[in-house]
């Protein structure tokens, strides 16, 4: 297989962090801090990149593919890898989390639709996708994209044209107080993670040290 450039690997860190993150997340955190999501994201950014640093620091000194299992049995033993592997797959079961999204989401535009069986569709055929590897799942991904881009440049516009006077104040930012914004923050910061998903792909990665950092930031 081809080694992944720098478009490919920002074209599925934008798939990552925006499907799984912004689309799903950010109706939950408007519900503890309002508009202060704002705020929350990118206090969320700031602390997921210290927090991740030395991690990240690993990642691009040491590339590898599988970069999670492979660091931890390498650099503290294989039980430490085999560790990870389970709950790394006990943690997958938050994909389906997304499945129940996108139905409910289809479910609000298309009445009628059974929610349940369209998330279900939906997760599987992305399954589907990367049975045939990252060249495919990319590609698929820049269409997706694309389509994501678009829907939320057009939810920005028309939300600038219904912006209210009071969006900015004290009231709306934090309607909660500092808890609200505390909460919206550990929620939102889940989708940060998706930058980090790259290092993943280290081993495959053309000049890892160089194209993955560019990429993950």
């Amino acid at each position: 297989m081809k080694n992944l450039n720098f478009k490919e690997l920002v074209t599925i860190g934008i798939g990552i962090i925006i499907g799984s993150g912004v689309i799903t997340l950010t109706g939950f955190g408007i519900g503890y801090t309002d508009t202060g999501i704002s705020i929350a994201y990118i206090l969320a950014g700031l602390l997921f990149l210290f927090s991740m640093l030395p991690t990240l620091i690993v990642g691009v000194t040491v590339p590898r593919t599988s970069f999670s299992y492979t660091i931890s049995k390498e650099l503290i033993s294989p039980l430490a890898g085999g560790i990870f592997l389970m709950l790394f797959f006990i943690g997958r079961i938050i994909l389906s989390f997304f499945g129940v999204s996108f139905g409910n989401y289809l479910a609000s535009i298309v009445p009628g639709v059974n929610s349940n069986l369209a998330g279900i569709l939906v997760i599987t055929f992305f399954y589907i996708v990367n049975l045939f590897g990252v060249e495919s799942a990319t590609k698929v991904q820049k269409i997706f994209n694309i389509i994501l881009i678009l829907a939320l440049s057009s939810f920005a516009f028309l939300g600038l044209i219904k912006l209210q006077p009071d969006a900015l104040t004290m009231q709306r930012l934090f309607p909660n107080g500092m808890g609200g914004i505390v909460s919206a923050i550990a929620l939102v910061m889940f989708s940060m993670g998706g930058g980090l998903v790259l290092l993943e792909f280290g081993g495959m990665v053309e000049k890892p040290e160089k194209t993955l950092l560019k990429a993950i930031l």
